[in-house]
């Protein structure tokens, strides 16, 4: 018999069957199956293309010896060699004119003769900053001072030197050059003076550069202080010979403030026709050049002479110099050490364009107007509320800045206003400026690391006033050997006050690169105070990018033969490339990389037998300026 249990159980399984007519239910999923054995790998692809082998960039002069017998100090020596990328090629130092040259196409010019506004050569009469004033032999500008940076300019097919005159009533010269298509070689077709007329003349033009935009962009060095300025002082004389009229006491407070800027020369025909414009909207100050950086619009302006400032101005648009925004830099001590280090912030002084300035200028504005001044006391301080205390070229002031005069005081006094708004005038001696965009670097040369730039001291001996009212920020050994510092650069840097910078080029630091040293000999070298296997007061800088080679130009007292090295920046390599001869100085060298194939570095060496070796000189045409190039070298971009 079925129990009742068994009955149950077997009626549920029953009901989980289908009927004949009916499908029975899904079943559970069986176990995966064992995998399958992998298959047969296939034939390998096809070799992909070779890629570009990377260029490997080098640079390698002949060095040159130092200068010993009379015969050689008397010549301009130059490296005769140069290995490029494994390849030895022959170079040379090619002088196309000196001071007071005749225009070979006998145009009645004659290079460098200083002019005035009419167009009228000037003689030594004119030339009151010279120990020949008086004469009445033509006024080259080539003895005492003389020709300064040399840019080279192409206009369609015609290729242009612009050559800047640094002499107390200034200029430049356009000289049309003919290109040898095979080797490169320049020679001169003719030259001719620009005319300066429209902005009330120039002077004292010192280095500069070749702008990414192909036009030569100057300085103006040395501007006259305008709060003792008179009618006596030479510089006003100057101004006023220039324009043709007589210096009074009373134009003498508003004459000197159109010297002091950075014009812009651009060629504007084929003929050698130019256009000149000062930029107002960079401030005023001792300028030794304004540098163009990458982004076409940020600028970097060294201020030469002691207890100055370094300034930043970034342009609103590119390629258009004539309205920005201008800053001053505020030096943060980190070392004192072989040449020193610090952090660099940036002072905001305002925004400018050169319209507003000019107005200023046209509206006969004096020191006066914008600053009220009272003498510091004994300790550097002021005793009228509100005065603050500055130092700078000027030496120490109490300064009172006057209602709404914030933009005349950042143009027309722009070292004075930076100091009153904090920031460092304490350099001594800035010079050239170059940018490595290899590795991000602006370099800068300092010839003289002293008084401002010391810790109350001269010369290493103890002396308050290069210091006395003035932040002090700067603490440094003396060196007379002087030194190069770079500068990295970075993006996103704000000034002092918070507000943004824009520019991806930003100082935020600087030390130094390359230090001169102290040296006595004997002998045929017994002239020498600096090691004449280093630098000796660095006075103006270019960077080959790719190549790696900074060249450092002299204007010494402490080499007999003033220098220019090739200072290979990785291997710290440094070689002996060009010697001058007695007393000169070797100024502006510039990289001009590529101009139909070839490449050139321009070089000028001004005041032959100058400084303390005028004794050495034979005949007075000795003391004629050089102007010419080192190269020609293959195309170096």
């Amino acid at each position: 018999m079925i129990s009742f249990v068994t009955a149950t159980a077997l009626l549920f399984t029953l009901s989980a069957c289908g009927t004949d007519t009916q499908d029975g239910a899904v079943g559970e999923t069986g176990l995966v199956g064992t995998s399958g054995s992998d298959g047969v790998d296939g034939a390998d692809g096809a070799d992909g293309t070779n890629g570009v082998d990377a260029t490997a960039y080098s640079m390698s002069f002949t060095s040159i010896a130092v200068p010993t017998t009379d015969a050689d100090k008397r010549v301009n020596n130059a490296s005769k060699s140069v290995t490029i990328n494994g390849t030895e090629k022959s170079i040379d130092f090619h002088t196309l004119l000196r001071s007071g040259d005749a225009s070979p196409d006998a145009n009645g010019e004659h290079f460098a003769l200083v002019k005035d506004a009419a167009g009228n050569a000037l003689t030594q009469a004119d030339n009151v900053a010279n120990s020949k004033y008086g004469g009445s032999e033509p006024w080259y500008c080539g003895q005492s001072s003389g020709l300064d940076y040399t840019s080279l300019i192409t206009y369609g097919s015609k290729l242009f030197a612009i050559t800047a005159l640094e002499c107390r009533i200034g200029g430049a010269y356009i000289t049309e050059l003919n290109q040898d298509a095979q080797n490169g070689e320049l020679s001169v077709v003719s030259t001719k003076s620009v005319d300066f007329s429209d902005v009330n003349g120039t002077y004292i033009n010192c280095a500069g550069m070749t702008t990414p935009w192909n036009s030569h962009l100057g300085s103006e060095e040395y501007e006259p202080n305008m709060r003792t300025v008179d009618e006596t002082d030479s510089k006003t004389i100057s101004i006023a010979k220039y324009n043709g009229y007589t210096p009074t006491a009373t134009n003498a407070k508003y004459i000197g403030y159109h010297m002091g800027w950075i014009p812009e020369i651009k060629v504007t025909s084929d003929a050698g026709a130019t256009n000149v414009v000062k930029h107002y909207a960079m401030g005023r100050a001792a300028h030794e050049l304004a540098y163009v950086m990458p982004d076409k619009k940020t600028v970097y302006l060294s201020d030469d002479g002691t207890n100055g400032g370094f300034y930043m101005f970034v342009a609103d648009v590119e390629e258009d110099l004539s309205a920005g925004n201008l800053y001053a830099a505020k030096w943060i001590q980190e070392s004192s050490e072989n040449g020193g280090s610090a952090t660099i912030n940036w002072v905001a002084m305002g925004h400018l364009s050169n319209a507003e300035v000019k107005t200023m200028l046209d509206a006969k504005t004096e020191f006066s107007d914008i600053f009220d001044y009272e003498a510091v006391d004994v300790n550097g301080s002021c005793t009228t509320a509100g005065y603050k205390p500055v130092n700078t070229s000027a030496g120490a002031e109490c300064l009172l800045l006057k209602s709404g005069k914030e933009k005349a005081a950042a143009s027309l006094e722009k070292r004075r206003y930076a100091a009153y708004l904090g920031a460092t005038t304490e350099f001594a001696k800035e010079e050239g400026i170059t940018y490595n965009s290899d590795d991000k670097k602006l370099y800068m040369a300092i010839s003289n690391i002293y008084k401002g730039m010391e810790d109350n001291k001269y010369k290493g001996i103890a002396e308050t006033k290069y210091d006395i009212a003035s932040n002090n920020d700067i603490r440094l050994d003396y060196s007379k050997c002087g030194a190069v510092y770079a500068l990295d650069v970075e993006n996103g840097k704000r000034d002092t006050q918070g507000g943004t910078i824009d520019s991806d080029y930003v100082i935020g630091n600087m030390y130094s690169e390359v230090t001169g040293a102290d040296a006595t000999y004997t002998g045929d070298l017994a002239f020498n105070q600096c090691s004449v296997n280093g630098i000796s007061y660095p006075d103006n800088v270019t960077y080959l990018d790719k190549y790696g080679i900074l060249i450092i130009g002299e204007d010494t007292g402490y080499h007999e033969n003033d220098m220019i090295w090739a200072y290979n920046v990785k291997t710290k390599d440094m070689k002996r490339v060009f010697t001058s001869l007695y007393g000169a100085e070797t100024t502006s060298p510039f990289w001009h990389k590529n101009i139909n194939g070839f490449g050139y570095m321009t070089t000028v060496v001004q005041h032959p037998f100058g400084e303390d070796n005028t004794d050495k000189k034979l005949v007075d045409s000795d003391l004629n300026s050089y102007m010419g190039y080192m190269g020609p070298f293959p195309a170096l971009d």
